[in-house]
């Protein structure tokens, strides 16, 4: 009975990160980009493409001010992921040998 347990419990966990993670895209990057590019008030004097690249920088910030609190949210702990992702994702895609 106790593993059943503990598979509940860790089914739990990862279900309630996904979540948290579909609902940060969402607003954010769904949210938030579309509804500030489309408000062509906002930019008046800035083609599409640029509106969207705009909106984008602005969101970033917003994000990273919204994770400003989380004491894990450090420089040392980021880069590693980056340097990860450069080793699974950009490597391979830029290497033709």
């Amino acid at each position: 009975m106790r593993t059943i347990g503990c598979y509940i419990w860790y089914h739990r966990r990862f279900v309630t990160f996904v979540a948290v993670g579909v609902y940060e895209e969402l607003l954010f990057r769904g949210y938030l980009i579309t509804n500030i590019t489309e408000e062509r008030t906002w930019f008046e004097r800035v083609r599409g493409t640029a509106a969207v690249g705009l909106a984008t920088l602005f969101t970033s910030v917003v994000f990273g001010v919204a994770h400003a609190g989380n004491p894990n949210a450090t420089l040392a702990r980021s880069v590693p992921l980056v340097e990860r992702k450069e080793d699974d994702i950009i490597k391979p895609l830029i290497n033709f040998e």
